[in-house]
């Protein structure tokens, strides 16, 4: 493919996006896909249906702080998915362990 290049986007957040975002209570007693398409709607409403492979989250302190619910990751992760496999299988199955690896990295 030489000669293409690929343009990606940067999703910037704020601070303090708690699980709460990243899996919408409304959308709780449905199953992860349904989840998923609500994945930080109150903040960037666009984000579920036009994340791409290759963007980026750049979000400020306290990403993924709040209720701790396991299905923020699993959003996180099936989006990341259906925009053709762009985290690796290693990827963290928690938020937790994302940022702090990601803190921890020099």
């Amino acid at each position: 493919m030489s000669g293409m290049s690929e343009t990606h986007r940067v999703w910037r957040l704020g601070a303090d996006i708690d699980t709460d975002l990243l899996a919408p209570g409304h959308a709780m007693k449905h199953g992860i896909e349904t989840i998923a398409k609500h994945c930080l709607e109150a903040v960037r409403p666009e984000f579920a249906r036009e994340v791409r492979r290759g963007d980026v989250i750049v979000a400020g302190p306290n990403f993924g702080i709040g209720s701790s619910r396991e299905q923020a990751a699993e959003a996180l992760v099936l989006l990341a998915r259906e925009a053709n496999e762009r985290f690796t299988a290693s990827c963290p199955q928690s938020l937790a362990t994302s940022v702090a690896t990601s803190l921890a990295t020099p």
